[in-house]
């Protein structure tokens, strides 16, 4: 949208979309509305590769955790075989 919009000339007419009615808008104020929503658009998506890389981080850890829980509770089975 933000290519489209560069490559009309000033004078232009652009048209915002309301429920079933167009309205004339000023090529500023559209130019402006694209660059908010793609400002928002960017800044969720880091957000949220910011939780999958928290959760991932999770993750690891509790896989870490049952590895050694499990390593620990194999060591202790050996030890009492020997006992």
């Amino acid at each position: 949208m933000r290519s489209t919009l560069s490559t009309h000339p000033e004078d232009s007419a652009i048209y915002k979309l309301i429920g079933p009615v167009l309205l004339k808008q000023e090529k500023a104020e559209a130019e402006s509305a694209v660059e908010g929503r793609l400002e928002f658009i960017g800044n969720e998506i880091k957000r949220v590769e910011k939780l999958i890389a928290d959760m991932q981080e999770k993750s690891e850890g509790k896989k870490l955790e049952v590895s050694i829980s499990t390593c620990l509770s194999s060591c202790i089975r050996q030890c009492e075989m020997l006992i």
